[in-house]
């Protein structure tokens, strides 16, 4: 899913905004953080999505913390966004990663104008960043409760013969989105707030944490390995995955796979790489 960088920290080793469309004709952009580039400048992809602009970095900005990928931000639009359906889903509003291309500069943090909302804002600033779980849970409901209602409203249409417009089916798929996304913020927040007490409890050092177990906790795990052959370290105790289960809200539950490292590991990591910060 797409997400925005939240604090300045994330974006201050930009050089240069590069542009390629005219960004005075667009209302709004999505934004994509993407912390696996693994290069500082040149143009970026986001899946299949039309590509308006991307962040480049300092020639010295160090790495994200793995080895060959740093984080840039990447600018990109849907084929209903705004721009090209003035009258679509998003007519008025925008997507929960839009934001005015006209505020983005380098090392600046975009924000979402009433240009971008086409209309007076419903709140300012960038509440995302600072949502609770429990304030996050209540939003989830709340999208769950409207898909349930276009859910209801298809089979009515379905049932009567009467017409499902591609519009309603645009709105479906927007509820689809923000409830996904807005479940990843969660995982998010509770991954990052229990590193903590992982490292505590298993007297080891965190270096990655996320929900969903997939490949990239595998990549993670083969790096440090090899870091681990390299400082004759073997066996799980240098270099392991645990995974946690977490209830955030009745009947709700998610797991969190934590790669962890023996501290005698981390310290010749930083003694031979300096945290990492140095790679290429």
């Amino acid at each position: 899913m797409s997400v925005k960088a939240q604090k300045a920290s994330d974006i201050q080793y930009e050089s240069k905004i590069v542009w390629l469309s005219n960004i005075e004709a667009i209302p709004y952009v999505r934004e994509h953080f993407d912390t696996s580039c693994t290069r500082r400048k040149g143009k970026l992809k986001y899946q299949s999505y039309e590509i308006v602009g991307y962040a480049e970095l300092e020639d010295k900005a160090p790495n994200t913390g793995r080895r060959g990928c740093f984080a840039r931000r990447v600018f990109w639009l849907a084929k209903h966004d705004r721009y090209y359906e003035p009258e679509g889903v998003y007519q008025q509003g925008c997507p929960l990663e839009a934001i005015d291309p006209l505020t983005v500069f380098p090392k600046v943090l975009g924000q979402i104008t009433s240009r971008a909302w086409n209309g007076t804002l419903p709140s300012v600033g960038r509440k995302d960043s600072t949502d609770t779980v429990e304030e996050l849970v209540l939003q989830l409901e709340k999208i769950k409760r409207e898909m349930t209602l276009i859910e209801k409203a298809f089979m009515i249409a379905q049932e009567s013969g009467a017409n499902w417009s591609d519009k309603q089916t645009k709105l479906w798929q927007l509820h689809d989105y923000q409830y996904n996304e807005t479940l990843d913020k969660i995982k998010n927040l509770i991954a990052n707030s229990e590193k903590r007490n992982v490292e505590n409890s298993e007297g080891k050092i965190c270096v990655f944490a996320r929900a969903d177990i997939d490949a990239d906790h595998n990549d993670v795990i083969l790096e440090y390995e090899q870091y681990a052959a390299e400082a004759g370290l073997k066996g799980e105790k240098h270099v392991s995955l645990i995974s946690k289960t977490y209830g955030y809200a009745l009947g709700r539950e998610t797991e969190i796979g934590f790669v962890l490292i023996s501290k005698q590991l981390n310290a010749y990591i930083e003694k031979e790489y300096g945290n990492l910060n140095d790679d290429e």
